[in-house]
């Protein structure tokens, strides 16, 4: 779907300021930055979400809103895609070699190189890639040593369908497992790597929530 250069020019602001701040952007800023009328905005910026490139959110008690909900706007992996070159086929093939290594790990009964996986996380920029391998990190530490919270993580999955709780809810029982069974210098890496996550599953769309979900429960049906 081809989009006009003001359209690609408004995305573009609104990128830079979703990844600058980390949180929604309302209309009224893009307009104060592009110099053009809070409607106008607001026109292209609904325009730009009918076309998939940005999701709607409702939020109170931003500075413009006078205590009253607004909409705000952040982008979807439609336009991840378009920037910085995120296709369908990069989330398969990342997706299958991170099932691969984790059945590996599972047939041969060992954690797996920690240290490397380690070393590709930091290497990670892109939000969805990133929390898929924290993923396949927790899922490798917890193979070999708790069972017990797997089947936690397994009776949660098939009774909740909210992609957000049922993500950090995975990452945060496995956390402390995780941590007990690693080294000292490798502790600091994945606590680290974990904020980071956190920070990414609040601000990455529902869509690719829902594909770090369903790569859980696709890894867990080798378990």
């Amino acid at each position: 779907m081809s989009l006009t250069n003001r359209k690609k020019q408004f995305l573009a602001v609104i990128v830079k300021q979703y990844r600058d701040t980390r949180e929604p952007v309302h209309y009224i800023e893009i307009a104060d930055k592009l110099g053009v009328s809070k409607w106008t905005a607001y026109d292209i910026m609904k325009n730009l979400t009918e076309k998939g490139f940005l999701e709607v959110e409702y939020t109170a008690g931003g500075v413009r809103s006078r205590g009253r909900f607004q909409v705000v706007f952040k982008p979807t992996s439609k336009t991840e895609e378009l920037f910085y070159g995120v296709r369908g086929k990069e989330w398969d093939e990342i997706k299958d070699n991170l099932l691969k290594r984790f059945r590996h790990i599972k047939d041969s009964k060992q954690p797996g190189n920690i240290d490397e996986m380690l070393e590709e996380i930091k290497n990670t920029k892109i939000p969805l890639f990133f929390s898929a391998y924290i993923l396949a990190l927790m899922l490798a530490h917890l193979v070999w040593s708790s069972q017990n919270i797997l089947s936690v993580i397994k009776g949660m999955l098939s009774s909740s369908s909210n992609p957000d709780v049922l993500l950090v809810f995975f990452v945060g029982s496995a956390l402390g497992s995780v941590l007990e069974n690693s080294k000292q210098h490798q502790r600091e890496l994945i606590t680290q790597h974990v904020s980071r996550f956190n920070e990414h599953i609040v601000n990455i769309s529902t869509n690719e929530k829902k594909l770090l979900v369903n790569f859980l429960k696709e890894a867990l049906c080798h378990v």
